[in-house]
């Protein structure tokens, strides 16, 4: 055995954080021993002789150092054993969440999909209704404007009818004012004087000619009421002529209304 290993230590603070940024490095390098230990030892052994005291020593020492070096080496192996478990727990987790996250995507993906399918059928519907609802507007519209075209002809019609009838109508009115004219000038006769009554059984005063109902004395006993005592009633009749007049008066009347 002419060379032994020494160990080359790594400390904390040279781990990474992450196992894909350890750097390659030796731990261990070939040391030659020592002349005296190596001579001594091997001329022991050339000899066939057991090895002295100093040689166990030597190789005990040289053991126990290797033996804390490979410690050391192992306790360093098993702390960074543990931080890749927890770096490969943390990144499991993640995965986790990210698959999760996924899944919820792909469910959102599938219900925006039948959503999709279900907004293209109502677009559909909705289309063909407003194809019909055009369709109803545009008869509607067609229908508008016949009525309309009907409504102008009899617009004109009876346009036509008001300018036959206006002529009519004049000689209507001119028929009425020429019976009012009638009337009050008959009302004149067959009205009392007294009572401004229809004259029933009218007296009729001599000169003055006015003429009261047969019941109103007062009218035409000792002077006429509308002349005064001026003038003196020299003699009074029964007026038998206005009672003709009166009854062809109340025709006139009801002629006239009829007209209205």
């Amino acid at each position: 055995m002419k060379a032994y290993l020494r160990y080359e230590g790594i400390s904390k603070l040279q781990y990474p954080q992450s196992p894909l940024q350890v750097e390659s490095k030796q731990l261990f390098t070939l040391m030659p021993r020592r002349k005296t230990a190596q001579a001594t030892f091997g001329k022991s052994l050339h000899n066939n002789k057991s090895p002295t005291n100093f040689d166990r020593q030597f190789v005990l020492e040289e053991l126990r150092l290797t033996n804390a070096s490979l410690q050391e080496v192992n306790k360093e192996l098993q702390q960074l054993n543990e931080s890749l478990q927890e770096q490969v727990q943390k990144l499991q987790e993640s995965n986790k969440a990210l698959q999760l996250q996924i899944n919820q995507m792909t469910n959102q993906i599938d219900d925006l999909k039948i959503n999709n399918r279900h907004l293209r059928s109502q677009d559909s519907s909705l289309h063909l209704h407003s194809k019909t609802f055009d369709q109803r507007l545009q008869d509607q519209n067609n229908h508008i404007g016949y009525l309309q075209l009907q409504l102008k002809k009899l617009n004109d019609q009876l346009e036509q009818k008001r300018t036959l009838e206006s002529k009519p109508m004049k000689m209507q009115q001119q028929a009425l004012r020429e019976f009012d004219s009638i009337c009050l000038e008959m009302k004149n006769y067959i009205v009392c004087k007294l009572c401004h009554q229809e004259l029933k059984e009218p007296v009729t005063v001599i000169p003055c000619a006015h003429s009261y109902c047969r019941s109103c004395q007062k009218g035409y006993m000792g002077r006429c009421f509308i002349c005064g005592p001026e003038e003196e009633i020299e003699a009074t009749y029964a007026n038998l002529l206005l009672i003709p007049m009166i009854e062809l008066f109340k025709k006139i009347c009801e002629i006239r209304e009829l007209l209205k």
